[in-house]
């Protein structure tokens, strides 16, 4: 996936969103290996979500989910994220 570029227009999110979206799968590999910024974790939470119940994400990581806050550099971020990964309820503890 690289790097996100440093702002990213809404429109050309939405369309990389798009164009992602016509995947029937997606692998994001070694998910904290490098802890995202936090502009890079709002676009993998938007990515996320843009799959959710649509579309397949397998995402793999050698972090425990009790690190989250250390890879998505934000806990606000992590929750939601990890929430829709594992099909959680949003008030649910992750």
């Amino acid at each position: 996936m690289g790097r996100p570029p440093r702002r990213s227009p809404p429109r050309r999110l939405q369309a990389e969103l798009i164009r992602l979206g016509r995947y029937p799968l997606l692998v994001v590999d070694e998910v904290g290996y490098i802890p995202f910024e936090p502009e890079a974790a709002n676009l993998f939470f938007q990515l996320v979500s843009s799959r959710y119940e649509h579309a397949s994400l397998i995402v793999t990581s050698n972090k425990v989910f009790g690190r989250r806050g250390e890879v998505f550099g934000d806990e606000v971020v992590a929750r939601p994220a990890l929430s829709r990964l594992l099909r959680l309820p949003s008030a649910g503890t992750v």
